[in-house]
């Protein structure tokens, strides 16, 4: 099992259970040091870039199985890279994590501004749903 570290919109449970096709579990806030999460220009998601001294607030998925991470990459597709990172827990412990991280090649894509979950769940979220909705085989 992989452990994933999600900042943007697969911090909703809804959304990450409709990439993976199943439930991913309990998820635990998390702090991913030294990248930063801007808005994607004309985009209702966000990316996270190498960015020193700055910090990525997210949630860590814990039992995330090799099947997931392959429809994550799908759905993260060629704008993001899957990294290893460390991330850090409410009591100080560090863990390693997958998440994903803007291509430098996209980076042209970020706006300045910082994403923002509540305005994604309240204004977004159902249309966002219908849009990555996989059909089921």
């Amino acid at each position: 099992m992989n452990r994933l570290f999600t900042y943007g919109t697969l911090m909703v449970p809804e959304v990450i259970e409709t990439v993976i096709g199943r439930p991913a579990g309990e998820s635990l806030s998390a702090t991913l040091k030294e990248y930063v999460c801007y808005q994607v220009r004309g985009k209702a998601f966000p990316a996270i870039v190498p960015d020193s001294g700055q910090q990525t607030l997210g949630r860590l998925y814990q039992a995330i199985d090799q099947d997931a991470l392959e429809r994550l990459d799908f759905y993260e597709g060629s704008l993001y890279l899957r990294c290893q990172v460390k991330v850090q827990m409410p009591d100080g412990t560090k863990l390693d994590a997958w998440t994903y991280v803007f291509t430098p090649e996209a980076c042209v894509q970020l706006t300045d501004q910082p994403w923002q979950l509540d305005y994604f769940v309240e204004r977004q979220l159902t249309q966002f749903l219908h849009g990555c909705a996989q059909p089921q085989t």
